[in-house]
């Protein structure tokens, strides 16, 4: 740290609280011998809206989010909403955030958050795990993920909305989900995965689906 210090002069620690730059610089460093290092030094541009929403991402050791949770869930699919959520660097409001959940059988995203302390909208053809299905913080929707629409729960613009899904459709279904909703502006923030079948995914829809969310107005991450 002492060398470090005479080096780089001008260094310093972050303020608390402090709004960090647009520009961060990761720095990693592999040892491969005692006497033999590689090191890498790149460029993190800002992704998402979080403060702290760069890539490469700096925050996580190896790019490795924690994603276990100890109590039994519904589903194993809630890791991929919880490294959504740690890439985003943003969580939603406790007691302040609705969430939409398209596709949400059997609830492993619903569970999610709900630990998080939101009021959940799930929206799905099957009911929910039972524990959930009981949860007063659950409204139970049966019907379409591609035509809910968040005035059928009540919502309106006014309140914080998220919208996430974990639905299984074709690639060119989850672009125009992401076009309904980001048109809309029905939600602040949306976490979406987009599945693919055969051995080489459609990148060409992806970028579609970029370009729809960027060109009405959000940011955009994308996480394989």
């Amino acid at each position: 740290a002492k060398m470090t210090k005479k080096m780089f002069p001008a260094a310093r620690k972050a303020a608390a609280g402090e709004e960090p730059t647009r520009t961060r610089w990761l720095l990693q460093v592999m040892l491969q011998s005692p006497n033999i290092a590689v090191a890498s030094l790149v460029e993190c541009e800002k992704k998402g809206p979080g403060k702290n929403s760069f890539w490469p991402n700096y925050v996580h050791p190896v790019g490795l989010a924690k994603v276990d949770i100890v109590e039994k869930m519904p589903s194993s699919a809630y890791r991929k909403l919880m490294e959504g959520i740690e890439c985003m660097h943003i969580t939603p409001k406790p007691n302040l955030t609705t969430v939409v959940d398209l596709g949400a059988c059997p609830g492993g995203w619903t569970s999610v958050m709900r630990r998080l302390g939101c009021y959940v909208v799930a929206v799905d053809r099957s009911e929910l795990d039972p524990v959930l299905m009981r949860d007063e913080m659950v409204e139970f929707i049966k019907g379409d993920a591609f035509t809910f629409e968040p005035k059928m729960a009540g919502i309106d613009k006014k309140q914080d909305c998220w919208m996430i899904s974990d639905v299984i459709a074709y690639p060119e279904r989850c672009t125009e989900l992401l076009h309904r909703w980001c048109e809309g502006r029905w939600a602040s923030n949306m976490i979406v995965t987009m599945k693919f079948q055969g051995g080489e995914p459609d990148l060409d829809e992806l970028d579609n689906a970029i370009q729809v969310v960027k060109s009405l107005g959000y940011n955009c991450r994308v996480k394989h």
